[in-house]
């Protein structure tokens, strides 16, 4: 899981992979409820 987050940093990964990385509260409420899916969640307390 932890190789498949990082390989989101670079373009080519996220175009093959038709996927992205969203980060924080607020922009992942935004694509929740602009109806996306959700594969997977991460938290990590500060």
């Amino acid at each position: 899981m932890i190789k498949q987050v990082r390989a989101l940093r670079q373009k080519k990964a996220r175009v093959e992979s038709k996927t992205f990385l969203v980060e924080g509260i607020h922009h992942v409420g935004e694509v929740i409820e602009a109806g996306w899916d959700v594969d997977v969640i991460l938290y990590a307390p500060e």
